[in-house]
């Protein structure tokens, strides 16, 4: 972490416990952020980083029945897809 810390100096660099949580549950809400960004729609990616032509929602939600869809739209406030 040294090594970060004089790398963004004089940008702090802390520690995932700093704000309360575990470092252990890093990938866990990344994955939730992510399902979260596609559900509500919001475009996850940077493309001046990821070199993508514009930006884009990022991963996909898998129906688990046939009222999948209804329950997430009805559950996020409608819904302008399809």
């Amino acid at each position: 972490m040294g090594h970060l810390t004089d790398i963004f100096a004089p940008v702090p660099v802390t520690s995932f416990e700093t704000h309360g949580w575990d470092s252990k549950a890093l990938e866990s809400v990344a994955f939730a952020v992510l399902a979260y960004q596609t559900i509500m729609e919001q475009c996850g990616n940077v493309p001046s980083v990821t070199g993508a032509a514009s930006p884009r929602i990022l991963g996909c939600i898998v129906p688990s029945g046939p009222q999948w869809y209804e329950q997430l739209r009805s559950r996020k406030g409608g819904s302008k897809k399809k």
